[in-house]
């Protein structure tokens, strides 16, 4: 899931700054019990997947009772920001800005690199989700069907 480049890049840098790290490339297994029941004493680095609405990325991955990353320190107000941009039917870009410079400003998370995935659909394929209901990998086959 990680790009190996990228971590011994990361690894050189903080070197440089008297920082020593050591690279643990984990399997799945190891990564979800990190991910669910926290560390100590390191860093964690993993691709946070985005969401249409950013908002429920924050509030899957960064609100206060979120189940996961349970040892991330989390800023000071997390949980009443969410909450107010949470509260109306549509995401109000000013309140969703204010939220996410609590994190960038607080350094809970410091994004590293963004990558996009491509999708390609076509005029005869109908009703499969894709793109409308959260992450890439949602959808619903059981719905889709072709027309000639």
């Amino acid at each position: 899931m990680i790009d190996r480049d990228i971590m011994v890049s990361i690894q050189a840098y903080l070197a440089k700054v008297g920082i020593t790290v050591d690279l643990d490339f984990v399997d799945m297994g190891k990564y979800n019990d990190l991910r669910r029941k926290g560390w100590n004493n390191g860093f964690l680095c993993q691709p946070f997947g985005m969401y249409p609405n950013y908002l429920q990325t924050i509030q899957t991955y960064l609100e206060t009772k979120a189940l996961d990353f349970p040892v991330l320190k989390k800023p000071a107000g997390t949980d009443e920001m969410l909450n107010e941009a949470l509260s109306t039917v549509d995401p109000e870009i000013p309140r969703v800005q204010k939220l996410i410079k609590l994190f960038f400003d607080d350094e809970t998370v410091i994004p590293i690199s963004t990558t996009a995935r491509g999708a390609f659909l076509q005029k005869n394929v109908h009703d499969t989700g894709y793109l409308s209901l959260g992450m890439w990998t949602e959808w619903t086959p059981e719905k889709a069907w072709m027309s000639k």
